[in-house]
C-alpha cells in the first residue's frame, strides 16, 4: 500500500469517527449519518467494498 492512500484511509477514519461521535451525542441523527457515510467515502476515494469501511 502506497502512503497517498494510507493517507487517505486515515482522513476517511477520523472523519467518520467525528461523525460517530455526533451520531452517539445526538447531534446529528442515524438517518444523517447514513447519508453522510457515502460522501466521506467519494471525498477520499474509498470503494463501498473497503475494508477500512
Amino acid at each position: 500500500m502506497d502512503s497517498e492512500y494510507l493517507k487517505r484511509v486515515n482522513a476517511y477514519l477520523r472523519a467518520m469517527a467525528a461523525a460517530d461521535k455526533l451520531r452517539r451525542e445526538g447531534v446529528i441523527s442515524d438517518e444523517d449519518y447514513c447519508r453522510i457515510e457515502p460522501l466521506i467515502l467519494a471525498k477520499y476515494g474509498l470503494f463501498i467494498r473497503s475494508i477500512y469501511r
